[in-house]
C-alpha cells in the first residue's frame, strides 16, 4: 500500500495522515481507561521511550517506500530480528547467555550475509533498489528492533490496547508535526478514490491494527517469538507487491531474501531455547534447595 502511495504523497504527508487516524481511533479507549482509573502520569511517562523508537522507525518506514520496492522492503525487515535479540539481551541479564551460543552467532552470520548479498544485487532491480534505501532500512532495524524490546521491558502490566492507544498519541502528534514542517499536506485535498482507500486501509490495517498485535503478542510471548513467526511476512509481501505492483524478485535476491529469513528463525529460535532452558534450569535449582 505504501509504495502504491509514492506517486501521489511526499513521505511525510503519508504518515502524517496515517498515524494520526489511527491514534483517533484510540481515543474510547483512552477514555475509558480514564474512566476506570487504569492511566495516570507514570503510564504515560512508561511510554515515552517506546513511543521515542516508534516515531524514528516510522519516520524511516515511511521513507523506504520511496526508495526500495515493497518486495525487497520485506526483506531487508528481517534484520530487525538481530537488533530484537541484541536489545533483549541488553534489558535482561538472563539472556546474555546467548553470547556463549553458536546459534546466536550462526543466526546473525546468516541474517547479515542474506542483507549484504540482497543490498550487492540491487542493480538487477531496474533502480528499484537504492543504496539510501538500504541504508534507511539498516537504521530502521535498529530502532524497529529497540521497539519491540522497549515494549516488553517498559510496558510490562500495562493493557496492550491502552499501551498502544497512548503511544499512539505521542508518535501521531510527531508525525502530524513532521507533516507540517517537512511535507506538502495540500496534497490531502487532491486525492482521489483509489489513493483516498490506500491511506485509510493502510492506517487502520498496518498502524492500528497491525501495532495493537504486535503488542499483545510482545507481552504475551515476549519480542523473540513473535518477530520469529514474522518471518512469513517478506513472501506474502511479495506476492502482493508481483500480483498489484509488477514487481519480481531474481534467482540471487530469492535467495538472498531466504538466508535472511534463516538467519532470523535460527537467531529467535535460538533464544526462545537458550533461555527457555535457562530458566527451567533455575526452576529446578530453586526446587532443590
Amino acid at each position: 500500500m505504501l509504495r502504491g502511495l509514492t506517486t501521489s504523497f511526499d513521505p511525510w504527508t503519508v504518515n502524517g495522515f496515517r498515524y494520526p487516524l489511527a491514534a483517533v481511533l484510540y481515543w474510547p479507549v483512552l477514555l475509558a481507561a480514564y474512566r476506570h482509573g487504569l492511566i495516570d502520569g507514570a503510564v504515560w511517562r512508561r511510554c515515552m521511550v517506546p513511543a521515542a523508537f516508534a516515531l524514528i522507525a516510522q519516520v524511516l518506514w515511511g521513507l523506504a517506500p520511496y526508495f526500495l520496492a515493497a518486495s525487497s522492503m520485506g526483506f531487508f525487515a528481517r534484520l530487525s530480528a538481530v537488533w530484537t535479540v541484541a536489545a533483549a539481551m541488553v534489558f535482561y541479564r538472563d539472556e546474555r547467555v546467548l553470547l556463549g551460543s553458536l546459534g546466536f552467532y550462526l543466526g546473525a552470520t546468516l541474517t547479515f550475509l542474506g542483507f549484504l548479498i540482497m543490498a550487492l544485487s540491487r542493480g538487477q532491480m531496474g533502480g528499484q533498489v537504492t543504496w539510501a534505501g538500504i541504508i534507511i532500512m539498516l537504521v530502521w532495524s535498529f530502532f524497529f528492533g529497540m521497539y519491540g524490546a522497549s515494549v516488553r521491558h517498559y510496558l510490562r502490566g500495562i493493557h496492550p490496547l491502552i499501551g498502544f492507544a497512548i503511544v499512539s498519541q505521542m508518535v501521531g502528534a510527531g508525525t502530524f508535526s513532521a507533516m507540517w514542517m517537512f511535507g506538502q499536506p495540500q496534497q490531502l485535498l487532491h486525492q482521489t478514490w483509489r489513493t483516498g482507500s490506500l491511506l485509510v486501509f493502510s492506517s487502520v490495517l498496518g498502524i492500528a491494527m497491525g501495532h495493537f498485535f504486535l503488542f499483545t503478542a510482545v507481552q504475551r510471548l515476549g519480542a523473540a517469538l513473535p518477530a520469529c513467526v514474522g518471518s512469513v511476512t517478506p513472501f506474502l509481501t511479495v506476492a502482493l507487491a508481483f500480483t498489484f505492483l509488477g514487481e519480481s524478485l531474481t534467482a540471487i535476491q530469492w535467495g538472498a531474501g531466504g538466508t535472511m529469513v534463516l538467519g532470523a528463525v535460527v537467531l529467535l529460535s535460538n533464544q526462545q531455547m537458550v533461555v527457555r532452558s535457562l530458566r527451567n534450569a533455575t526452576i529446578d535449582s530453586d526446587k532443590t534447595a
